[in-house]
């Protein structure tokens, strides 16, 4: 309630740290949306419509969450810029778009995280490796949807200083997962490699590339995030980094999934695209191979004629 905010927080707000950190983080979650939506039509012109049914889902799914979640940041940069201009006690208020924002994005990170950590799976062959992210994703999930039901609780921004700790961890979480993802990604890739084959070694790492960009970038995000909030706790300079954080996490899957025509490209002068539609890997001959083939952007299965001993490409990293 308005009554609860003492008159010295009204009297020391800096609109630059405030409503100027607000603006930033909305410019930067406007021009990020705009690049989700391209990429989803990029993924539905491409290969959208050769995957499999749950995978289309997914990526339509995302794009309307990341379509709420542009909403939910628009509603309260516009009560705050417009609605309660020269109002500070407005501008200190919770509205419904804070919690339904952080909840939207715990959701649809989690959803992201999941196709990332079933990649690792996939590579991997481990199945304990598997079920521990995938639990650690969900205890991530769960602090973002604890948070919001904590925001939801709050009546002005204020009170957050209570669930300082809440707030530390899912970003501490948020974190250390994304940077595990990315490190055990790039591990697995790295041991495909052969030495032998120069074209193939070279699209392991043009994929190891896209892991570490996916993992680090939303790690750092979240990282400068935590610091910001807990150097700055009187003002909203964070949110200026955490608006566009879930943008980043749509993209890094889109990006993943559109780049596949690219590096199957690249392929084309030694096979077709009917023979990389499915492949079979080994971190070295002798070990039983890892068939990856779920997330086929493909139809056919066609001969291995052309392939290299079994290591190829994974034309469904995804």
């Amino acid at each position: 309630m308005a009554s609860s905010i003492p008159l010295s927080a009204l009297l020391n707000i800096d609109f630059d740290n405030t409503l100027g950190a607000l603006f930033i983080g909305l410019l930067a979650a406007t021009l990020l949306t705009g690049v989700v939506s391209v990429q989803t039509y990029i993924y539905f012109l491409n290969s959208g419509k050769r995957d499999r049914i749950y995978l289309r889902l997914l990526v339509l799914c995302l794009w309307a969450l990341d379509a709420f979640e542009f909403v939910c940041a628009a509603a309260y940069a516009y009560r705050s810029l417009i609605t309660n201009y020269l109002n500070p006690i407005g501008l200190l208020t919770v509205t419904w778009s804070v919690p339904a924002y952080i909840a939207t994005g715990a959701v649809s990170n989690f959803l992201v995280r999941s196709m990332f950590i079933y990649r690792v799976f996939k590579l991997s062959g481990n199945q304990y490796l598997g079920a521990a992210m995938a639990l650690g994703n969900c205890v991530v999930a769960a602090f973002g949807l604890v948070l919001a039901g904590k925001f939801n609780i709050i009546t002005n921004f204020l009170e957050r200083k209570g669930i300082t700790w809440l707030i530390s961890t899912s970003f501490g979480s948020v974190a250390f997962i994304d940077t595990l993802i990315a490190f055990i990604l790039c591990w697995n890739l790295w041991r495909m490699r052969t030495g032998f084959n120069s074209r193939t070694d070279s699209q392991l790492d043009t994929l190891m590339h896209y892991s570490i960009h996916t993992g680090a970038l939303t790690s750092l995000i979240a990282i400068i995030t935590l610091i910001l909030y807990l150097t700055m706790p009187n003002n909203l300079v964070y949110m200026g980094v955490w608006l566009p954080l879930p943008k980043f996490y749509h993209n890094a899957l889109l990006a993943t999934l559109n780049a596949r025509e690219m590096l199957l490209g690249q392929t084309q002068g030694s096979t077709t695209a009917a023979q990389i539609s499915r492949f079979e890997f080994a971190s070295n001959p002798t070990e039983k191979s890892i068939e990856i083939r779920d997330l086929a952007p493909h139809a056919h299965d066609g001969p291995a004629n052309g392939l290299d001993q079994g290591y190829k490409l994974p034309a469904q990293f995804v």
